[in-house]
């Protein structure tokens, strides 16, 4: 009864912004592609649709648990298809505001190449912040072949192990990498990926012991990826200074 009495456009906001526990105007925007969510948002709320406001979230929404599953279960059988891709815009829509957990949520009800690309998002956003621990549980759950083929995930999740000081666990995952010979989408054009996270091992691991070599000074160098460049050259000042070579 309550679907029958709504406009064409209700109808299908309703049951579309059902997939999200919770949600505001910019958020169903991106994922309907529409630009008047609030005005929609203010309909349901003032027709009493079982429509709730989150504690301590001003702005934000969600549908009773009861009414959600049944607009849920509507859906599937209404527009199966659009499942996958409204699940798809929530998630590259909430990665981009930093809501990573929400993020992650919905990019694994997507696609494969969508929640692939989402951690990928999410492991650098928690790497920036020295959020180490959600890298290794999410990554940590992965086939060891998906993160050998993907600069995107192995990078940050090495990275993790390595500021974690778990370098047994590191050196495995290295080596796992290392040996993975056929190239693969994601993966870097060269082999400063694997040379900076073997330099950069070696240097939280043996600290005043670290040496460089002459091939991966010369690898570190002339790298030219944004996410190492930086890191790359505090290595090597730390190697020259090591070595008292300061010319």
């Amino acid at each position: 009864m309550v679907l029958r009495d709504l406009t064409p456009a209700l109808h299908e906001f309703v049951l579309c912004t059902a997939l999200l526990e919770e949600f505001d105007a910019a958020l169903c925007n991106a994922v309907l592609g529409r630009q008047d969510a609030a005005r929609l948002i203010g309909l349901i709320a003032g027709q009493a649709l079982f429509l709730q406001e989150c504690a301590g979230r001003p702005g934000w929404y969600r549908y009773h648990a009861l009414f959600q599953d049944f607009l849920q279960n509507r859906l599937r059988v209404e527009s199966p298809e659009r499942i996958l891709a409204l699940h798809c815009a929530a998630a590259e829509h909430l990665v981009q505001r930093g809501e990573t957990e929400g993020a992650l949520l919905h990019g694994e009800r997507g696609t494969p190449e969508c929640f692939e690309r989402t951690l990928g998002h999410c492991c650098r956003q928690w790497l920036t912040r020295g959020d180490y621990g959600p890298i290794i549980r999410w990554l940590g759950a992965l086939p060891e072949d998906k993160l050998a083929a993907n600069s995107d995930l192995f990078m940050p999740f090495v990275s993790a192990l390595i500021f974690s000081r778990r370098f047994n666990q590191a050196r495995y995952y290295l080596d796992v990498v290392q040996a993975a010979t056929t190239p693969a989408e994601g993966r870097l054009a060269d082999d400063s990926a694997p040379v900076f996270l073997e330099v950069m091992l070696q240097l939280f691991q043996h600290d005043t012991d670290f040496r460089l070599r002459d091939d991966h000074a010369v690898l570190l160098g002339s790298c030219r990826h944004h996410d190492i460049r930086a890191f790359s050259l505090a290595m090597l000042a730390y190697h020259h200074m090591l070595h008292a070579d300061f010319v």
